[in-house]
């Protein structure tokens, strides 16, 4: 991801390639930073799909990253971002 940032940042919007998209999804746990990491990623011009959650409601994690994991696949995305609270514990 830091390096997906970095290259971005040194190259204009203008010459981004429009599909380039980076799909993104947590879980309650992880939405404070997930809102964090878009306000960064849309200033420096980068696509999202924001997939949720989009609340501090509880919520199961799968459900986001199954998500995430199928634009990746369907090269929706270039790579998805999955933040949650499985390997806080």
């Amino acid at each position: 991801m830091l390096n997906f940032m970095e290259q971005t940042a040194r190259t204009p919007a203008r010459r981004r390639p429009a599909e380039s998209r980076v799909a993104i999804g947590c879980d309650d746990a992880g939405y404070a930073l997930k809102e964090l990491l878009k306000e960064h990623l849309h200033a420096d011009g980068v696509s999202l799909s924001d997939l949720g959650t989009h609340s501090f409601e509880p919520a199961d994690y799968t459900d986001y990253a199954h998500a995430v994991a199928e634009l990746v696949a369907a090269k929706k995305s270039e790579f998805g971002v999955l933040i949650c609270a499985t390997a806080s514990a």
